[in-house]
């Protein structure tokens, strides 16, 4: 194949638990949604696409894997988005 991207079929699936609401008009700050894996052991990622459900309202996306026993953001809640508090951005990785 001539230097394109391959697609296969997806290992893994992961789905938001609940939908994300974005307002019509006005600014919001980056949301950060902690979607569980329920993975048992260790797994390499080597892709990740995101499919949002409404593609014109998105802007990017960042996704950061986290590891099991950390304590980055492991106060905030699952499945919802939430805006760190103010200098807390880094989570207490």
């Amino acid at each position: 194949m001539g230097g394109g991207l391959e697609y296969r079929q997806a290992d893994m699936v992961l789905e938001m638990p609940t939908s994300f609401s974005v307002p019509a008009k006005g600014t919001i700050e980056y949301q950060y949604i902690i979607i569980p894996t329920h993975l048992t052991e260790d797994k390499w990622v080597s892709s990740v696409e995101v499919r949002p459900g409404a593609r014109a309202n998105m802007h990017h996306v960042i996704a950061t894997i986290r590891e099991p026993g950390s304590k980055w953001f492991a106060n905030q809640p699952v499945g919802v988005a939430f805006v760190p508090q103010k200098g807390d951005r880094s989570g207490h990785r």
